[in-house]
């Protein structure tokens, strides 16, 4: 996934002091179906900065303060994984009812048939371009400034197959560089910033928060937005089995998720949602004060959470493109806004 920030050395601290379970607490339950409307959702506590659905629910404050149903009509269970892959994992094995997947993961997902009982994506969590897109960043002065210029060159990536590599390889490809000439290196965001400055690449790629942390010290290459422009990159995903019989409490959850977007983006709790940051995203409020509810954070869809397929549409068609996927895949089978409130339930002017 293109915005994974990787474990935080709080993370456990975090999810102790949250009351969230990891994978192996929950192996077994049923969620909905042992009667206590529990919803299990699989997401890595690394992209809480770009899963808001996440963080909502694992801030007391804002459970307990800001939304009106949970702990009532539902109960909400984190469970812990690595990636976005192991989300798929949790999806297609029962573990989980709900996960957060990016585009590529539910491509390869719908691909290779692992979602076997079916999977359906029914809110949008973050999308790439209209505030801020990942980025594939040289140092400051470099004289490499365009895609052309990383040809027989060496670009750093969160992983191989990833969201980030896919929409690197099709920027390329569309400015006609030999993809083969280059070098892709899997580095852990974390690390991006000291393999660049060492030269061990020539550009790396840079998720919130650390673009901002760097930013002095680097120039833009490109971005994420320069592959398929304004797209959804990561979303809620549920399975079929799981919605069918237990559509009310995932109504209810995603109308708290809505009432937490309204308040979250009030500017007049500011300070109120960099204390929720701090203390569920675990980075320190400094870090956190630049990009939280800032132009230089992610858009989460607070002015209207109903997804157009072609949001996902695009990325897709680019992995087939690159060769990442062989059969075409129509997003719009696996699109459901049904399960957002009549308020929510209208598409973002951002995206326009």
């Amino acid at each position: 996934m293109g915005s994974e920030l990787g474990n935080f050395s709080t993370r456990r601290e975090v999810l102790a002091a949250t009351g969230a379970t990891t994978l192996a607490g929950v192996a077994g339950c049923m969620g909905g179906d042992d009667g206590e409307n529990t919803i299990r959702y699989a997401g890595v506590t690394g992209a809480l900065v770009n899963d808001l659905l996440a963080t909502f629910n694992l801030s007391d404050h804002m459970t307990e303060e800001v939304f009106e149903y949970a702990g009532e009509e539902y109960e909400f269970e984190f469970l812990d994984v690595a990636s976005t892959p192991e989300v798929v994992r949790s999806l297609g094995s029962g573990e989980a009812d709900l996960g957060l997947l990016a585009y590529s993961s539910l491509a390869n997902a719908i691909e290779e048939d692992i979602l076997q009982g079916g999977a359906t994506v029914i809110a949008p969590l973050t999308y790439d371009g209209p505030r801020y897109a990942d980025t594939y960043c040289a140092t400051a002065g470099s004289d490499i400034t365009d895609p052309a210029d990383l040809e027989g060159g060496s670009l750093a990536v969160n992983g191989i197959g990833t969201a980030i590599d896919i929409a690197a390889r099709y920027v390329f490809v569309q400015e006609g560089v030999d993809v083969d000439s280059v070098q892709f290196q899997e580095i852990d965001f974390p690390a991006m910033a000291a393999t660049l400055a060492d030269g061990t690449v020539d550009a790396a790629t840079f998720v919130q928060p650390f673009y901002q942390q760097n930013e002095s010290d680097l120039q833009v290459v490109f971005d994420t937005a320069d592959a398929f422009g304004d797209f959804l990159k990561i979303f809620v995903t549920a399975r079929d089995d799981f919605l069918a019989d237990n559509a009310e409490p995932v109504e209810y959850m995603l109308e708290d998720f809505w009432t937490g977007l309204q308040w979250w983006a009030d500017d007049a709790n500011s300070e109120q949602r960099l204390d929720i940051a701090t203390e569920v995203i675990g980075l320190d409020r400094a870090v956190l004060e630049p990009i939280i509810g800032t132009d230089a954070d992610y858009y989460h869809g607070e002015d209207g959470l109903r997804i157009d397929p072609a949001w996902i549409q695009a990325p897709i068609d680019g992995m087939q493109e690159v060769g990442e996927i062989e059969e075409s895949i129509d997003v719009s089978e696996y699109v459901d806004n049904a399960y957002l409130s009549e308020a929510a339930n209208v598409e973002p002017s951002t995206l326009g």
